[in-house]
């Protein structure tokens, strides 16, 4: 029998494009540090040459000259806004390190560990499911032969010697307590997982969707996050870049999941439809009708069963 699993295509693609939507945005800061710390460094080799040597030549070629003053005055000021400016870039980088790539991949990672918690939880639960109904199906097989066999032996009547017929009604017997077994077996079973059904399919289900949607949710700020931290930043460095901000950039809208949310949800009762299992009236039947030969044991028996034949001939 084919086990159904809590991980169908719609559960997987889900989990999997937030996964993949994460390292995405993880790739493109950490893209977006190196930039920044490659940029702060040029700016910072930038600062040391060659407008500082230039300013000192200034100064010892027109010492008191007031023009000289002002251009190594400007020279230097500029040199030190270059290497602020640098430092500020180098720092962004560090701090998209630390506070933005880091801080994601611990959360994200947390994330996958509750969603991995939610399936394997759910998994249990359908694979105890799927068990019992596989020992109905055993149980069913085990009585089909057991009536098959009993049905033969009937057939098979030991007609002399006490001995053979002993055995046979000792045969006959244990195979009746086994079909009467497989009927009691049978019933509880049946209940017994039509009770888990209801459950795997019914409320524990509710509970995991509601699980998974908190995830979602959650994985949906996190990803937001990012990139409201990484707008405050570039603002921040076109601060320091000009003395007016070049441009604002508006906040990252929060990313609606309803439809997606829906659609699995969809997919997820499609692909697992789950009947209630029924059992029929010739699924707990205790005694296959069989025509059975006379019993030649006793005597008086055939000489009866000759009689009753010659009078209705």
């Amino acid at each position: 029998m084919k086990s159904l699993v809590f991980e169908v295509p719609a559960v997987t693609s889900f989990v999997d494009s937030f996964s993949s939507l994460t390292s995405g945005c993880i790739a493109y800061f950490h893209e977006k540090a190196e930039i920044e710390k490659d940029y702060g460094n040029r700016l910072l080799t930038l600062s040391k040459a060659p407008l500082r040597g230039a300013s000192v030549c200034v100064q010892r070629l027109l010492p008191k000259d007031n023009m000289s003053t002002t251009l190594k005055n400007f020279i230097e000021k500029y040199t030190k806004q270059t290497t602020q400016l640098a430092e500020c870039h180098i720092n962004a980088s560090k701090f998209i390190e630390e506070n933005i790539i880091k801080t994601t991949k611990a959360a994200a990672l947390q994330l996958e560990q509750r969603m991995s918690l939610i399936n394997k939880e759910m998994n249990q639960r359908v694979r105890q499911y799927s068990d019992m109904v596989a020992t109905i199906v055993r149980i069913k097989e085990n009585k089909e032969s057991a009536t098959k066999e009993l049905t033969k032996i009937r057939k098979q009547r030991p007609t002399k010697g006490k001995k053979a017929y002993h055995k046979f009604e000792c045969k006959e017997g244990t195979l009746t307590d086994s079909i009467k077994k497989s009927n009691c077996d049978l019933k509880n079973c049946v209940a017994l997982a039509n009770k888990i059904r209801l459950n795997v399919y019914g409320k524990d289900m509710e509970d995991a969707l509601e699980k998974s949607e908190s995830v979602a949710k959650e994985w949906n700020c996190l990803i937001v996050g990012m990139f409201e931290l990484g707008n405050d930043l570039d603002i921040e460095l076109l601060k320091n870049s000009s003395k007016y901000c070049l441009k604002v950039q508006e906040g990252v809208k929060e990313i609606s999941w309803d439809k997606d949310l829906e659609e699995f949800i969809l997919k997820w009762k499609n692909v697992h439809v789950v009947n209630e299992i029924v059992l029929k009236t010739e699924d707990v039947n205790e005694t296959p009708t069989v025509v059975t030969a006379p019993n030649m044991l006793n005597g008086s028996d055939s000489a009866t069963s000759s009689s009753q034949d010659n009078q209705s001939s």
